[in-house]
């Protein structure tokens, strides 16, 4: 459940962004799974790409989803892939306008 709670505080800034990173950034290369595991959202790394983010680290978020990107293509989950890809060029856009990276 705490990565629910890591999409809610890189949207709205609550809980704490660092707070769900220290707590979700040690198991980033594991699967979002429901339930006994039969439902998945895919890779945790997604979830840490928008955490760092929202704390102004865009190159670690860059970092992540590129990992996202990687996971869900090798696993053959291509339309996570194609999510995990939109987060990824979306941070690559905002490294090339300028934007500071940490």
């Amino acid at each position: 459940m705490a990565w629910q709670w890591g999409l809610i505080a890189a949207e709205l800034g609550r809980p704490g962004p660092e707070s769900m990173l220290a707590e979700l950034l040690p198991i980033s290369d594991q699967l979002v799974t429901l339930g006994t595991g039969c439902v998945s959202w895919g890779s945790m790394h997604d979830v840490v790409a928008m955490l760092l983010r929202a704390t102004g680290d865009v190159a670690g978020a860059r970092l992540h989803a590129r990992a996202a990107v990687e996971t869900h293509r090798r696993l053959g989950l291509s339309h996570l892939e194609r999510r995990s890809g939109t987060v990824l060029h979306q941070l690559d856009a905002l490294c090339h306008r300028g934007r500071p990276t940490r």
